[in-house]
């Protein structure tokens, strides 16, 4: 197969590393081809059908949020209670490029328990904050739902975010995918939009322990380096 961030065709492959979590039997049977270019892995496509069902129905339930929410019996949002240093630690770094002091639009891709955008709701009140996700946890009244990704959503919110963040979220993008939700990413950001984006550094020829399910894009620094100039992103850190 052909690298979608090279074009370059694929010579390598590996298998997923063997896993008890609940998943899709395919990916018992599913290689991840490589790019010896870009050191960007993708895998065999799915059934979009058969992945939204798994994620709708099975991959989030299972995870410890959701552990989290029943034993410590929070209905509300819990990281109120709790330090959620990944967060704080996004909000510190993306503090460096924009104003939280503004009224801005913030969009999180991904959301799931909301532990960003509640976190920075503490620091900014002034902003809207929006939530896009298969299945959002512990909803807040100042957390908007808006659509799953698509070109409807690029039409809807066409340049109206200040910033966009997606972390741990791209990975579970398949490798055709990944292209064309970036770019429609890039139609929902404002001119001077920020895009802060987290994924897994998963070189697998280094790192043969990333070759985890559910993970359908596995990225090195270069293969990240090719998509930002590819999608004509200035990157800033």
């Amino acid at each position: 197969m052909k690298c979608p961030i090279c074009s370059l065709e694929t010579k390598k492959s590996y298998k997923y590393t063997q896993t008890t979590m609940h998943k899709l039997v395919d990916f018992d049977n599913k290689f991840i081809n490589f790019c010896n270019t870009c050191a960007y892995g993708f895998n065999q496509p799915f059934k979009k059908k058969d992945l939204d069902l798994y994620y709708e129905d099975y991959y989030s339930g299972k995870l410890h949020k959701h552990l989290f929410k029943r034993f410590f019996k929070l209905e509300e949002d819990y990281t109120v209670f709790t330090q959620d240093m990944r967060a704080l630690s996004q909000i510190s770094l993306i503090s460096n490029y924009i104003n939280f002091n503004l009224n801005l639009n913030i969009l999180e891709i991904g959301s799931s328990t909301n532990n960003f955008l509640c976190s920075l709701f503490h620091i900014n009140k002034k902003s809207e904050f929006f939530s896009s996700d298969y299945k959002t946890i512990n909803n807040k009244p100042y957390i908007k739902n808006v659509d799953l990704i698509s070109d409807k959503m690029a039409n809807n919110y066409k340049e109206k975010f200040d910033l966009i963040v997606m972390s741990h979220t791209l990975e579970h993008f398949q490798g055709l995918e990944i292209i064309e939700t970036l770019g429609i990413i890039k139609k929902m950001l404002k001119k001077n939009g920020l895009f802060f984006i987290e994924v897994p550094n998963a070189d697998l020829n280094k790192y043969t322990h990333e070759r985890i399910v559910p993970h359908t894009s596995f990225f090195s620094i270069e293969s990240f380096k090719k998509i930002s100039k590819k999608m004509m992103f200035e990157t800033i850190f």
